[in-house]
């Protein structure tokens, strides 16, 4: 499935790039870019709502779309060389970003491509930079959707069909305030925030929380030049498992 999508995703969105940036090409040069791919447990109408709220929160401008792909802009277009990433914030790169979508036999194929304009030039520290962040602002927006994906796995699993018992999170309609989970549900909500299953040891959860504590806590991204935005995501995340670790523990004491 992915060899039919990636030429069609790459096609809407290169062509879209190419028409936004023709005129401000100064001389030719390599092109600096970065591209992710990642298959989605939901539906594609869900990805695309979230990545959409997820660039518009990161101040980044939609210029087109169609059937399966958005274009935005971002940047400060009076940057023209990034020497290292001291000097400015990975929001004041001129950039563009394409995100594509596609059906992968009921899960959601997404694709994430972001250019640097040719009008800007890179040392090679300002190239580093520019593939280090635009991979973490792809890993970030992973992070939201298999986060929102394991809870809806972890509501049908509970058989009532609601979402678990935890705080409004970005891309859902409404919060489900008032609605309590069943236990059952409760335990495989926090047993999916950290990537567990039913049947998991304590062992297996202390792990989990370690794993998770060293890819989300805040102070592993201090010094890091790091956009506001993707900073408050990784906070969210760390807080929603170490609640989810909270109670897991007291649960599993009960039982021990």
């Amino acid at each position: 499935m992915h060899h039919l999508l990636i030429p069609a995703i790459e096609l809407a969105l290169g062509g879209v790039a190419w028409a936004w940036s023709r005129n401000k090409t100064r001389k030719p040069q390599a092109p600096v870019e970065w591209t992710g791919r990642r298959t989605i447990d939901l539906p594609l109408h869900t990805v695309r709502r979230t990545v959409a709220q997820h660039m518009s929160e990161g101040n980044c401008v939609a210029v087109e779309c169609d059937d399966m792909s958005d274009m935005y802009k971002r940047g400060d277009l009076s940057v023209t060389r990034v020497p290292w990433e001291r000097n400015l914030r990975w929001g004041e790169v001129p950039v563009i970003i394409g995100t594509g979508f596609g059906d992968d036999g009921g899960k959601t194929f997404f694709y994430f491509k972001v250019w640097a304009l040719p009008t800007v030039t890179f040392s090679p520290a300002g190239e580093a930079f520019f593939l280090r962040q635009a991979q973490a602002e792809f890993d970030a927006i992973v992070a939201l959707l298999e986060s929102k994906a394991q809870r809806e796995r972890a509501g049908r699993a509970s058989g009532n069909g609601r979402r678990p018992n935890h705080r409004w999170y970005p891309g859902d309609e409404e919060p489900q305030s008032g609605q309590e989970a069943s236990p059952d549900g409760s335990l495989d909500a926090d047993l999916a925030l950290l990537g567990l299953k039913r049947g998991a040891s304590w062992d297996d959860v202390q792990r989990a929380y370690r794993d998770a504590c060293r890819k989300y806590h805040p102070d592993r991204l201090n010094g890091q030049n790091v956009e506001p935005h993707l900073v408050e995501l990784a906070v969210q995340r760390f807080k929603e498992v170490t609640a989810a670790y909270q109670r897991l523990r007291d649960r599993m004491a009960q039982h021990a």
